[in-house]
Formats: structure tokens, sequence, C-alpha cells
């Protein structure tokens, strides 16, 4: 482990729970869902605060799966921990991106999965986590992929595969323990803290600079997806976009 020195259609999760607490209390999601403008042929709501499994502080363990159990439509489907996430990036962040936004994304979505799973989040159906963007995060198949991109299918499959075997089995902890990787399409030059939003805090999601000043679409906290573009397209990999939305963390790789 290394302790780090301290988007035209984006982000497609959402949650609707009550009260969430994360190492704290106070921890609560806003009072409803962003939702953005209409763009393409995805549209796509704006997740609220981390859940965790009871009205208590819960620690998140770091906690490898090489299979998730995702409830699609109802019903509980096994797939492959890095599947899962090559559908949720092509859900939640534009093919077109740079590699290391696209990467960058990886990272979040695989953290943030297996923080949703220790917690509990679907264990009441059997389940880790869901493909709603409602819920959890969003998640696309590959037929669903192939319609969309048509005859550019191939590529833009390879190379959203490709960033996420980058970052295989990589995820952010913050004292051992996974983070809370939250994110949002886009701020107006600076991201917001937990505190701000939810009311409570957390110490690696506080306020930071982005290049960007687009407007804020979502809630605001964590990672920008239209600021890791703009960063990547500066010349910044992966590894710097993370350290530079989450304050503190660490990028581990999964046993």
């Amino acid at each position: 482990m290394k302790r780090w020195a301290g988007l035209e259609v984006w982000l497609g999760m959402g949650c609707v729970a009550a009260v969430f607490l994360v190492g704290l209390v106070g921890f609560a999601p806003p009072s409803a869902a962003a939702v953005l403008p209409p763009a393409a042929k995805t549209e796509k709501r704006i997740f609220g605060a981390p859940q965790t499994r009871a009205a208590e502080a819960s620690p998140i363990p770091v906690e490898g799966k090489d299979v998730l159990r995702v409830v699609v439509d109802g019903a509980v489907t096994e797939m492959p921990l890095e599947d899962y996430i090559y559908g949720v990036v092509a859900a939640e962040m534009p093919a077109a991106f740079p590699d290391a936004a696209l990467e960058a994304q990886a990272v979040a979505a695989r953290t943030y999965a297996l923080y949703q799973s220790a917690a509990g989040k679907h264990a009441d159906v059997g389940g880790d986590v869901c493909g709603e963007s409602t819920c959890c995060q969003a998640f696309i198949t590959q037929d669903e992929l192939d319609a969309r991109w048509g005859g550019d299918a191939a590529f833009y499959t390879q190379k959203l595969r490709a960033a996420v075997a980058a970052t295989r089995g990589e995820v952010l902890t913050y004292d051992g323990e996974l983070a809370a990787a939250v994110y949002h399409a886009s701020s107006d030059g600076s991201t917001r803290s937990a505190a701000e939003v939810w009311g409570g805090s957390q110490p690696y999601l506080t306020a930071v600079d982005t290049p960007e000043e687009t407007g804020q679409k979502g809630h605001g906290v964590g990672m920008s997806q239209r600021g890791a573009q703009a960063l990547a397209q500066q010349g910044a990999d992966y590894r710097e976009i993370l350290a530079h939305y989450y304050s503190g963390v660490e990028l581990t790789t999964l046993p």
C-alpha cells in the first residue's frame, strides 16, 4: 500500500434510504436525487450518501470478492466482480472519455460496490449489490452496449475492458477500511464536502478545486466525472485523479 499526499453523459447512481452512518452520526442523504438534463440516450440520476449495515457506526472491512451477486430485475445473478465493474463503468461514464478517467471510474466503482456489499445493502434478498441507478450503481449488459455503440462496439468494448483490467483488484481505503468512494457528474470549480451536503463528515470527502466551470450536476461530493475528464486531458493518470478527489486515501490491491 502507498499513501498519497495530499465528464457529456455521467453518473447513474442513486440511494433511497433514511439515514446512513459511516463512522459517525448524521451522515444522511439529500432530500431528493438530482437529475441531469437529457443527454444523448443515457440520462441518469445521481446517487446520495453511502449506506452501511445498521444505525450505528460500522467499519467497512477490506474484503475481496471474485464473484458478486447482482440483483437485476428482481433476480439475483452471479457474475465475476470485474465483469460487473465493466458494466458499471460503461453505464456511468461515456466510453469516449480518456483512459485515465475511465480507470479512475473503475477504481471508484469497484470500491463502492464492495463497500455496499460489506454493508449488507441487499443481504435480505441474497444479493451484494443491484444494477439500479436509483439504489446502487447503474449497470448495463454487453448486449445493450452492442446496440448502443453499433459499429463502434468492438472498439469501445476493448477500451473499457482495458481500463478495468489496468486497475484490476484496486480499491480505495482510509485507515485500513474501504472508503465510501462517492462520485458525481460535474462541479462548478469546487467539489463539496460530505459535511456540507449530508451534515456529517468524512476526512477523505472534503471540498477540493476541480478544473471545470460547467455547473454542479449531482451532490458534488467525491470525484467529479467531468473533472476527471479534464485532469486526464491535462496528463494526470488515474492515481493522481483519485488522490485529488479523495483526500488522504490509499490505493490498495485486494488480496
